[in-house]
């Protein structure tokens, strides 16, 4: 989640709002992360998960090697979820969805 929100806030514009939600989905929870930057070209919203991958060439090495979506789709994955990006036209929003822990009955009292 941190690389997710790190990378909205980097690609959003001064001032640009970032925004976390979600909902349950059944046995699921769906979150999602919007921002206000230029999003990714529609050929390469899967590519943006793999590993290396940088969009922008502008950028100074310090800022990042194009780990971080790797990083978040394999943890993802691990659990049992998934991960994906659309357009929001302005911005990017990644989805994640993750099996939501079972329901413990209160003990009784």
């Amino acid at each position: 989640l941190e690389n997710l929100v790190r990378n909205a806030v980097r690609h959003s514009p001064p001032e640009g709002p970032v925004r976390l939600d979600g909902r349950r989905e059944g046995d699921c929870w769906h979150l999602w992360i919007s921002d206000r930057g230029p999003g990714v070209p529609e050929d390469r919203l899967d590519s943006i998960f793999e590993p290396f991958v940088r969009l922008d060439q502008a950028r100074s090495a310090g800022s990042g090697f194009g780990l971080g979506l790797s990083i978040a789709r394999r943890a993802v994955n691990r659990q049992g979820g998934r991960i994906w990006a659309e357009n929001g036209h302005p911005g990017l929003r990644v989805h994640l969805c993750l099996p939501a822990a079972p329901e413990v009955p209160a003990a009784n009292v």
